[in-house]
């Protein structure tokens, strides 16, 4: 879907009181402490399966998975985690509890953080495998199907090296914000708006692959699969932009030409909805380079977004293929 938002925009540039002002630039107050960039940590060629294309007449203002995502418990660690199906695969492969005790002297150790759990593990599971659509009965042991989904997130569980992530981790409670409301911890301002906005709309949107985020900017991980997303747009000029971040100038890009107001829905497979406002920031050569929260999405945003397409488990005591074994004879 193409919006031709550009064109209107010329239009509503050649009007403006503004344009001689932004044509010259000397709009902008280039004061280091708020400009901000598509940083290494934001580029969305962090996550490298794809060429990003950053014009935004080429983005489509909807898209869905073209496969299956589906959800499962998070397996809390103060729940036991995946202990009852760690189990089961012990005596099903005769593997003398050691699955079992690994999980469960996992759980022990981290159980006293609340929101500790399989969160990872099950989005990444759930963007790559075909869920689980009945019991299996496996040497003798009967996995449910939340068995075999655990199974799968313990496959996926183990993020490092396999996985790509776009945004800092936030390690902060701090809700300091500078004096246009955002966050004074870099890892915690960012993910930036322009990167979140062509993950989603080059990977869902032209290539109908899914993405994760994590929807909690702050210290806890809140991990969901995206299988579906839509937004809307506003045209707006540089004072319109600067007056919907609470500035008298636009000072935060000084790259950016003309400037979209997004209003963005996104679903998880849990049937989840998120949704967020921004700024996206556009170049004179019509393309996407920047963008600024606004509002609530300036404390209640992404704090990175990612994908991972191998098992990696983090229980050393766990066979990938017998896993894949098990869950093939779930379809």
């Amino acid at each position: 879907m193409r919006h031709g938002f550009f064109y209107a925009f010329v239009i509503l540039l050649l009007t403006s009181p503004l344009f001689y002002s932004f044509a010259s630039v000397s709009i902008y107050d280039l004061q280091p402490s708020v400009l901000e960039v598509i940083d290494r940590f934001n580029t969305p060629d962090i996550l490298g399966e794809l060429t990003i294309i950053t014009d935004p007449e080429q983005l489509p203002a909807e898209g869905k998975s073209s496969k299956e995502v589906w959800t499962g418990p998070y397996f809390p660690v103060n729940n036991n985690g995946t202990a009852v199906a760690m189990k089961k695969y012990d005596i099903a492969t005769n593997n003398g509890g050691r699955a079992y005790n690994w999980e469960s002297e996992n759980n022990r150790r981290i159980g006293n953080v609340s929101w500790a759990g399989h969160c990872n593990g099950l989005a990444a599971a759930a963007i790559n495998e075909r869920g689980p659509k009945h019991s299996v009965n496996y040497h003798g042991v009967t996995f449910s199907v939340d068995d075999i989904k655990a199974l799968l997130v313990e496959a996926y569980q183990n993020s490092t090296g396999v996985s790509r992530l776009v945004g800092l981790r936030c390690n902060s409670d701090s809700s300091a914000t500078d004096s246009y409301g955002r966050n004074n911890d870099p890892s915690c301002r960012d993910l930036n708006p322009a990167s979140f906005h062509l993950i989603i709309t080059n990977y869902l949107g032209i290539h109908g692959m899914p993405v994760i985020i994590d929807e909690n900017m702050g210290l806890p991980v809140w991990n969901y699969a995206i299988k579906k997303y839509s937004y809307s747009y506003k045209i707006l000029d540089a004072r319109g932009a600067a007056t919907a971040l609470g500035a008298d100038r636009y000072i935060f890009n000084r790259d950016a030409k003309y400037f979209l107001k997004v209003h963005m829905t996104l679903q998880s497979a849990s049937g989840k909805s998120f949704k967020y406002d921004y700024i996206l920031e556009g170049s004179e050569q019509q393309q996407i380079v920047g963008g600024e929260w606004l509002g609530k999405s300036k404390s209640e945003h992404p704090d990175f977004i990612w994908r991972q397409n191998q098992m990696n488990t983090e229980n050393p005591y766990l066979n990938i293929e017998v896993i894949k074994e098990i869950a093939s004879y779930a379809q």
